[in-house]
């Protein structure tokens, strides 16, 4: 049973966010290509495709980024860190992702409040009159995510930086 729940574990911990990101994504083309078809082809425009398509885009972007993070794909400025030695890398590699979390944690907060107002307005999209708090909702989830890879990364580089320690004091 706990070899299951290992596995279980670690096929999310993999591929969780891919999966969102991959499923926005061809809803995303599926529903443009919808679109040019109906619209040039049978010349009858279906209107709800373009909203869906727009939807679906910015979502993959975030489950995207939370898998740029993930496979330490996102962008860096590196000319800084480029030409030091490991330790300080190491160093300004954790400072970096303890403020990108605090920029999640802040952001987040925001998206909390246009959450409230979004549900007391009772908004929906203009053509497929969904609900918009459950769009919004995804992008807390994604900073939430974006900030567990983060830690995943700090506490693999305090791992590092650590060994670094121990192998100069031997």
């Amino acid at each position: 049973m706990v070899n299951v729940a290992f596995k279980v574990l670690l096929w999310l911990d993999n591929y969780f966010e891919r999966c969102f990101a991959v499923v926005f994504s061809i809803v995303m083309f599926v529903s443009l290509f919808l679109q040019v078809v109906f619209r040039y082809v049978l010349r009858l425009p279906l209107p709800w495709t373009e909203e869906i398509a727009v939807i679906c885009f910015i979502l993959s972007i975030y489950f995207g980024a939370v898998v740029a993070i993930k496979r330490d794909q996102h962008i860096r400025i590196e000319i800084l860190t480029h030409k030091l030695a490991e330790k300080p890398k190491l160093i300004i590699r954790i400072v970096a992702n303890i403020l990108f979390i605090v920029f999640c944690i802040i952001i987040s907060i925001g998206l909390f409040g246009l959450m409230q107002t979004l549900m007391r307005t009772n908004s929906v999209t203009a053509v497929t009159r969904f609900p918009r708090v459950y769009i919004f909702a995804c992008l807390p989830l994604c900073m939430f995510l974006m900030s567990i890879r983060l830690i995943q990364d700090i506490v693999k580089s305090v791992i590092k930086f650590i060994a670094l320690v121990k192998k100069e004091q031997s």
